[in-house]
């Protein structure tokens, strides 16, 4: 089997949830893991502080620290980035709460215009950075997800994907989907409709909680299965933290959708089936939880 290329999901915000303080995380999980690739996210309503007024000052701190550790980053850019509420509208445009025409969101003009200006704006602005090895394109832009369960239209992605290679046309473009209802919601046939994507990549959670009473829901399709949908996709996000029906901040005990033996067994059921690169979801939980070193090992190990 090849060389894995091993990876991380970071966000500050999961940090300041779990009561971490997200650069002294960051520096802990690159130190400890030895892991030197990490997917960060450009949060819409952190860097659009007021119409047309930006600040991309914590992002690029972020790919300061990373450029100073030796880690190369995927960004994600858009309206929808990484974590729950999914969809992030700055705040001057909540509060228009914008009408919409049908479940995807940008069926408001308005919106429309507003999401391809942040992307024009963050690209420029961010282009330079020495540690952005790749662009991500929205998060799950295809998939229904959020309390109101939007998703964007694939024409109008396909208007972002044009626009950020307008701008940026020297780094892979990634498009991520969520996996474990593959392919119900999403045709491979209408993925591969989009042109100027340089990889697809999934996004896996073998232990789903539906809700607090219903039994965890797993993928769909098998590894294998799913690796064969598109030509060598990633895994972006493969489940290495707790997804339950509560919150399990307040009962630790309780957890049953991961353990360090479910992360291996995780880790290398998808490494087997092919996928490389393979970022692992929920880096900061091993901090919280105390697992990180158990978790580092199990990283040499596949990285072996």
């Amino acid at each position: 089997m090849a060389k894995i290329e091993l990876g991380f999901s970071f966000s500050h915000r999961q940090c300041q949830w779990l009561g971490l303080d997200p650069e002294q995380a960051f520096r802990q999980l690159v130190a400890t893991t030895g892991l030197n690739h990490c997917r960060l996210s450009v949060y819409w309503d952190e860097v659009e502080i007021a119409k047309d007024t930006y600040n991309f000052e914590l992002i690029q701190k972020q790919l300061q620290l990373c450029a100073q550790l030796g880690v190369s980053a995927i960004v994600s850019v858009g309206v929808k980035a990484q974590r729950y509420p999914e969809f992030y509208l700055p705040a001057y445009l909540a509060k228009e709460r914008p009408r919409l025409f049908s479940s995807e969101l940008n069926s408001n003009r308005r919106v429309r215009e507003r999401i391809l200006a942040l992307v024009r704006t963050a690209v420029t602005e961010l282009k330079d950075e020495p540690a952005l090895k790749s662009w991500q394109i929205e998060n799950e832009p295809l998939d229904p997800s959020g309390p109101k369960h939007w998703h964007l239209g694939l024409e109008f992605l396909q208007t972002e994907i044009a626009l950020l290679l307008s701008i940026d046309s020297t780094r892979p473009v990634i498009l991520n989907l969520w996996g474990n209802n593959f392919p119900q919601q999403i045709s491979v046939d209408s993925v591969n409709k989009l042109t100027g994507i340089s990889r697809i990549a999934f996004d896996i959670y073998p232990k789903q909680a539906v809700s607090e009473s219903q039994p965890h829901q797993g993928p769909r399709l098998t590894p294998a299965e799913l690796f064969r949908q598109f030509s060598q996709p990633m895994l972006l996000e493969l489940q290495a933290e707790p997804w339950e029906g509560f919150d399990y901040r307040q009962q630790p005990e309780s957890v049953t959708s991961i353990s360090v033996e479910q992360i291996a067994t995780n880790l290398t059921a998808y490494a087997q089936a092919g996928f490389n690169p393979i970022y692992l979801w929920g880096a900061e939980y091993w901090i919280w939880s105390g697992i990180l070193p158990q978790v580092a090992q199990i990283i040499a190990k596949t990285d072996n």
